[in-house]
């Protein structure tokens, strides 16, 4: 028989062995753990029923107990004789309060009890009651007495023999016809009692407290089985489920069988299905033995969850089956070690003949030997190697060989022998009659079974060609290195010269770009000079102009220098706020002259910037449009040029897209590859013509790259170009913008000599709210791009709410007051401005004036009332100064608690704030807890809901997280900006509500000092007077505050920070820093917040490097207030 024959042979008979034994696990299985649940179900049903019959029980033995009481026989024969008892002439009454006295004392004795009652046989009605009610035993009085006539136990009980006690079914007891709530689960047990007569005379009757029988009974079933007690009917008297308990009482409708589907399972056990939730169980369901007592019964149903079974099924299966497996495997392996066995002596004998073969066919020779280096075996390529190798030399020794070749042998054998490595050898063989070759040997051990060396091989290789082609390329690599050293020395000149060059390029560059900058600054600072003096909204503009020409210009130069520091992968990218509408106006702006000059429709479209505040440099940004911008403005005699920005939000990036369009001459497509290469233009005519150095072009693709962004064009000849690019930015340093819809319900008709400025008018009206019309329909607002297009209003201009006139062209036209002017491009602000100065202030600061401070109409908050919570006196003048500024009106607390007090007192006064400041970090209650109780209603329901507004000098991170998840709507830090204050109270929706008769002027600064010496002020008394909007009066307080408290709070600072007193440096440095940024003392307040971080670390020895540089800057500030202190009264008392 075949070797396949027998292993399919072996394959059936072991699959037949196994599938007759899974047949005999598997019954053995089932019928093992049908016995094993049966006998933990079983378990705990005896011990269940063994404390259902202790607890009746113990109820006989009360009631027997109760029986054989003198006052049962006393009251019995004062029964029959008029209410006296004959034999110890005792009245009825006497015996009853004796009987009394027995019950009460057992249901003290017994807390199981709840009730005992003597009742007449004849009449029903209870002699004698004592209950437990609230925890306390009481005899119920005769008028409470009721009858229980009607009652099955007792109508059962006069029925019974004497001395023959009834039971009753669990239920819920009730009193007068009602259950009892809360419910209680009663068992009743009755006795009756009979005279001496043998006349039944009355009915003893106890109540038990079934609910703790029922929790000892479901106590003995483990968390993995459910248990549920039947009553009369199969009723519940106890289920898992609250709903389904005591349903003889409280739903007759349900019972076991109509909420449960039996089945039967084996012989013990039973399987249950819950109808409703469709839960299989195995179920032991049997009566508690001894319980029939009145025809009555109750059963126990012992549950356990079908899954269980199920797990504990497939458990037992892996288990068995796993050893059987284990066994089949066993087997298997035997056999497959035979069957491999066999396989292998025949492989054996195949694997010879062809290894033969293979070593009779190889190029190489082969010549075996054993232990003693006598020939056994060689291959016919040997032969060809050795003349004298013939069959006659087999078991003889090397000797025969050629001399290298034995040497070789007796050299080496005795290595391979013991298992070593041996490296070949390569040897010049000469034979007569045969050519001079060169062969490779080499030795390798032979192995026997269990790996154990028996002999050698010898491996012979002709290698003649093989070492010919060495030798040539031994010679050829010698001429190669020749070559490469002088090579090399070429280049190592070259990189000199060129070193050198670069570095002539960027000295020359270096002081070209300074003497360059010197000029331009002194440019700048000229325009700085005549920006303080009184100028028309013309010369306004054209100073603008001028100012962000010459900046743009030396960031140019300095971009120059950039391109080194690009070329060296030096150049560093800043990561700063900016403010992108604001970055691409200004170039736009910078631009707008060369566009007049170029006779060439100029329009900037922001409409799709969603972002007002990004993350990253703003410097770069602005050069790489303007690069783009001066291009397209350059290449374009007639058309349009058209500078667009949009952003979008992918993910967690906001990614910027600025664009420039231009109808100019375009680049042929074959040049397209030119473009962003250093000094490359389309072509010699280009440069001629138009002049430029091919630098800005590759300046913009390096810089975008460096920035993580790309850029791209699109152009075709003499129809002109697009270019774009696309940076990223980080939406979580990104500020949206909140774009006001000032133009809902308003009608706009626009005059414009192009479609694309009609196309971009239509969008901007549309992006606020508006609503454009054509001409021959009557509108709210006009727009005129030109003197053509307004020369066809010109006639019913006084007909229109407002005509906004745009460009220089119109400046002229003046003759109404509906007329607004604006330059051209239009920009998105300056358009806003138009309608709201306030929100284009907020959406581009550069519409401040030159030389304001701040610029506040003075009626941002006009009609509005707030109250300031701060326990320093200087941060609530400076608020108020900020506050009343803008028209409003100011309340003050100390502290929380004041705060909470003084809110009470408002809300009873019809006082309503429209915010709440609240300082963090003060005595008493502080800022989070008043706070919370604010939102709790502590300081009146009508400031519930109140917006409340954090304002801290803490700097430490996580502050605005926690001022949040105390209940504060905002967060302002202080020393307070009054930008971002008013931008907070703005987002809340917070505004002026009064009109504008009773509004105040705002204040404005002019730029008396010079920048660089106010820097090094101590203090900024500028600034300080932004935020009071220039009250002297208010100012003069605060020095005084700061001369009148800071001194003793400054020493106690001096003495915790030496004494490492960390807790109370935190405390002090706190408090003097609110002051330092009230008073604008910027190096002041930085050292204090230094000092205060590192106390609320525990870092006591930092808090003492900084110690003396503290008091440096305290003692500059003190000077600087005393003098100015000194100035101020001396300016009063002269005016």
């Amino acid at each position: 028989m075949s070797s396949s024959n027998i292993a399919k042979s072996a394959i059936v008979l072991l699959l037949a062995v196994l599938l007759g034994a899974i047949l005999y696990f598997e019954n053995n299985i089932q019928d093992d753990l049908n016995d094993s649940f049966y006998q933990r179900l079983e378990q705990v049903h005896l011990a269940q029923n063994n404390i259902y019959l202790s607890e009746i029980d113990a109820s006989r033995r009360f009631l027997y107990f109760l029986l054989d009481t003198p006052p049962i026989q006393g009251i019995a024969r004062a029964e029959k004789n008029n209410g006296i008892d004959p034999q110890e002439n005792t009245p009825l009454k006497v015996w009853r309060a004796r009987l009394s006295t027995i019950f009460r004392s057992m249901l003290y004795s017994y807390d199981g009890l709840i009730q005992i009652r003597l009742l007449d046989a004849h009449t029903g009605l209870e002699l004698v009651r004592v209950e437990r009610q609230l925890g306390k035993v009481i005899t119920v009085l005769d008028s409470k007495l009721q009858n229980k006539s009607q009652y099955d136990y007792f109508t059962q009980s006069l029925q019974l023999p004497e001395r023959t006690i009834y039971s009753t079914s669990i239920n819920l007891n009730k009193e007068r016809g009602q259950i009892v709530v809360p419910f209680q689960p009663t068992k009743r047990f009755t006795l009756p009692t009979y005279d001496i007569d043998n006349d039944l005379f009355g009915i003893l009757v106890i109540n038990t407290n079934a609910e703790k029988m029922i929790n000892k009974i479901v106590s003995q079933a483990p968390n993995t089985q459910k248990v549920i007690v039947l009553g009369e009917g199969d009723s519940f008297i106890y289920h898992p489920d609250f709903a389904l308990r005591y349903s003889r009482d409280l739903n007759p409708d349900i019972d076991f069988r109509s909420r449960y589907q039996v089945q039967p399972w084996n012989n013990k056990l039973q399987l249950v299905e819950d109808k409703e939730t469709n839960a299989r169980f195995l179920a032991l369901i049997n009566e508690v033995e001894g319980v029939n007592v009145g025809s009555l019964n109750a059963k126990l149903v012992n549950l356990i969850p079908f899954s269980i079974y199920q797990q504990s099924l497939n458990e037992k299966r892996l288990t068995t089956y796993s050893l059987l497996a284990v066994a089949s495997g066993v087997f298997a392996l035997i056999f497959f070690a035979f069957w491999q066995y066999t396989r292998s002596l025949q492989a054996l004998d195949s694997t010879r003949a062809e290894f033969k073969a293979i070593l009779d066919g190889a190029s190489d020779g082969v010549l075996g030997f054993d232990k003693a280096l006598r020939l056994t075996s060689f291959n016919e390529s040997a032969t060809s190697f050795f003349n004298k190798l013939n069959n006659t030399k087999l078991r003889s020794e090397p000797q025969f060989l050629p001399d290298p070749v034995s040497a070789f042998i007796y050299a080496n054998a005795s290595k391979v022998l013991e298992g070593k490595e041996v490296e070949s050898r390569s040897i010049k063989l000469t034979q007569s009659g045969q050519d001079n070759s060169w062969l490779s040997l080499n030795l390798s051990p032979i192995y026997g079974g269990k790996q154990v060396i028996q002999g050698v091989a010898l491996f012979v290789e002709d290698i003649t060609a093989q070492q010919e082609a060495e030798t040539q390329l031994l010679l050829a690599n010698e001429r190669l290195e020749n070559e490469v050293a002088e090579r090399t020395k070429e280049l190592v000149d070259a990189r000199d010269k060129a070193d050198k060059a670069s570095e002539v390029k960027s000295a020359f560059i270096s002081t070209i770009s300074h003497e360059m900058r010197t000029p331009l600054n002194g440019i700048l600072g000229s325009l700085n000079l005549v920006r303080k003096e009184p100028v028309t909204k013309h010369q306004q503009k054209y100073l603008e102009m001028m100012e962000t020409s010459s900046t743009t210009l030396l960031s140019l130069i300095n971009d120059v220098l950039d391109l080194s520091k690009i070329e060296a992968g030096k150049l560093e990218i800043d990561n700063e706020p900016f403010n992108p509408l604001s970055v691409i106006e200004h170039v736009a702006l910078s631009m707008s002259t060369k566009a007049k000059e170029q006779e060439i429709i100029y329009i900037v479209d922001q409409l799709g910037l969603e972002y007002i505040e990004l993350c990253g440099d703003a410097a770069r940004v602005k050069q790489v449009v303007y690069n783009l911008l001066s291009n397209a403005i350059k290449f374009t005699k007639e058309g349009y040029v058209k500078l667009s920005a949009t952003t979008k939000l992918t993910d967690d990036t906001v990614w910027l897209k600025v664009a420039v369009e231009d109808t100019g001459v375009g680049i042929d497509k074959a040049n397209h590859n030119k473009l962003f290469q250093s000094f490359s233009q389309e072509s010699t005519n280009t440069a001629n013509e138009f002049g430029g150095t091919g630098l800005g072009l590759s300046i913009c693709k390096q810089l975008i790259e460096k920035m993580l962004g790309h850029i791209r064009f699109e152009s075709e000849k003499h129809k002109g170009s697009a270019f774009w690019f696309e940076l990223p930015f980080a939406k979580s340093q990104a500020k949206a913008i909140n774009l006001p819809s000032f133009l809902a319900g308003k009608t706009v008709s626009v005059f414009c000599d192009t479609t694309v400025e009609l196309d971009y008018m239509i969008k901007l009206i549309t992006k606020f709210g508006g609503q454009h019309v054509d001409h021959a329909r009557p509108s709210d607002i006009c727009i005129a791009t030109s003197k053509q297009a307004f020369s066809q209003v010109e006639q019913v201009a006084s007909e229109f709410k407002k005509v906004i006139l745009v460009g220089d062209e119109l400046q002229h036209i003046n003759d109404s007051d509906n007329i607004v002017h604006i330059s051209a491009p239009v920009r998105l602000g300056e358009f806003v401005s138009v309608f709201d100065l306030n929100k284009a202030v907020t959406l581009q600061p550069s519409l401040k004036k030159s030389g304001e401070a701040v610029t506040l109409t003075g009626n941002l908050v006009a009609g509005c009332e707030f109250l300031v919570v701060d326990d320093n006196q200087i941060n609530r003048i400076v608020a108020k100064g900020i506050l009343e500024g803008q028209g409003a009106k100011v309340q003050f607390a100390v502290d929380g608690q004041d705060a909470i007090n003084k809110l009470l007192l408002f809300e009873d006064q019809g006082v309503n704030f429209d915010a709440i400041f609240m300082d963090c970090n003060m005595p008493g209650m502080d800022g989070y807890q008043a706070t919370r109780a604010i939102r709790q209603g502590q300081g009146g329901e009508c400031f519930c809901n109140t917006t409340i507004i954090a304002m801290t000098a803490s700097a430490l991170a996580g502050e605005k997280e926690r001022c949040l998840s105390a209940g504060m709507d905002e967060f302002v830090t202080k020393p307070v900006v009054i930008e971002q204050l008013f931008s907070v109270l703005e987002s809340l929706n917070i505004y002026a509500k009064e009109d504008d008769s009773v509004l105040i002027q705002p204040f404005e600064f002019g730029n008396k000092d010079d920048e660089e010496v106010r820097q090094q002020l101590p203090i900024s008394e500028s600034e300080i007077l932004e935020r009071l909007s220039g009250n002297y009066e208010l100012l003069q307080q605060l020095y005084a505050l700061f001369l009148q408290d800071s001194e003793s709070k400054m020493q106690q600072l001096i003495l915790s920070i030496k004494n490492s007193n960390c807790d109370a440096t935190v405390k002090y440095s706190h408090y003097l820093k609110g002051q330092a940024g009230d008073l604008a003392a910027q190096k002041l307040f930085d050292v204090l917040d230094n000092i205060e971080t590192y106390a609320r670390n525990h870092q006591a020895g930092q808090c003492k490097s900084h110690l003396a540089a503290a008091q440096i800057e305290y003692e500059n500030a003190l000077k600087f207030v005393k003098n100015r202190v000194a100035d101020l009264e001396q300016q009063h008392a002269k005016s």
